[in-house]
């Protein structure tokens, strides 16, 4: 298994940990073995990880979470579900926890936030309309200063395309969804709507 599994006594000693949760944190099985966390992590993860232990041990009840922890200056992320270890007579005399590394899927997450974050910040700064739309037409969301579908935005959240748009126009957008769809790419459209009686043109 690539997961790490590890199990503890109540002092918070190791009493076993498989070879890939050692390799995870840098260290040899036998190095692990009879040591607690402050031999095997910084100062500040030692102390959270004992912490979080103690209380799973006193409270007997499982826990999960996504815990960032530090082991010869490389943090990580892992995903660890740590649950009270009982003898025979259901005593707790420790605990066992299973841990998966999600650095990966963390830092992942953390720059799509970042990416999502700009892109709102250069949508705001743009003088256009912005309209977002499903596959099917209807609207999502919508940003309008210009009446480019001749509503305004309260008016077209929810709305399709088909309610809001002439034939002429909507065959246009109808085709350029499509195409967009299709090939994964920006399409310009030009189209004319009567907005307060006078007609315009909206690209």
């Amino acid at each position: 298994s690539t997961d790490a599994v590890f199990v503890k006594d109540l002092p918070g000693k190791c009493l076993f940990i498989n070879p890939a949760g050692a390799t995870a944190i840098g260290k040899q099985v036998e190095d692990c073995i009879g040591q607690d966390d402050t031999a095997l992590f910084d100062q500040e993860t030692a102390a959270f990880i004992m912490r979080d232990d103690q209380r799973i041990i006193q409270t007997g009840e499982s826990q999960t979470n996504d815990d960032r922890c530090t082991s010869n200056g490389v943090m990580k992320t892992w995903f660890s579900t740590k649950t009270p270890f009982r003898d025979a007579s259901g005593k707790i005399v420790g605990l066992v926890g299973i841990a998966r590394d999600v650095t990966e899927r963390d830092q992942t997450a953390n720059m799509l936030r970042e990416s999502e974050a700009t892109l709102a910040s250069l949508i705001a700064a743009m003088p256009d309309d912005l309209i977002c739309l499903d596959a099917n037409g209807c609207i999502l969301k919508a940003r309008i200063t210009n009446q480019a579908l001749g509503e305004s935005v309260h008016d077209l959240v929810g709305r399709n395309l088909d309610e809001l748009l002439p034939d002429a126009a909507l065959q246009l957008w109808r085709g350029a969804i499509r195409r967009v769809l299709r090939i994964r790419y920006p399409q310009a459209i030009v189209y004319q709507l009567s907005v307060q009686g006078e007609r315009r043109f909206f690209e």
